[in-house]
């Protein structure tokens, strides 16, 4: 294992264990505590609570992608033979 291994390890964790959280999010007993008539500005607590993990579940994705290209990128200049 090299040093850009050893430094995309921690990011790479995060988005195999993102899909798992996500979905842990959106269990019906989670779920379940939400399902109250109450509102929020007008808007349902379920739908607000849905749609939030739904936004923190695409903003995560986005800013995991973003740092293992960015260090994908680092270690490509790094070693131009691209032999790994």
């Amino acid at each position: 294992m090299n040093e850009l291994d050893g430094r995309n390890h921690g990011v790479r964790d995060a988005a195999v264990i993102l899909p798992f959280a996500i979905g842990a999010l959106l269990l019906p007993p989670l779920i379940l505590v939400f399902a109250t008539p109450s509102l929020l500005a007008g808007i349902p607590l379920i739908v607000l609570y849905v749609y939030g993990v739904w936004a923190l579940a695409v903003i995560s994705a986005f800013l995991i992608a973003r740092k293992l290209e960015l260090r994908e990128r680092v270690g490509v200049a790094e070693d131009p033979s691209g032999v790994g």
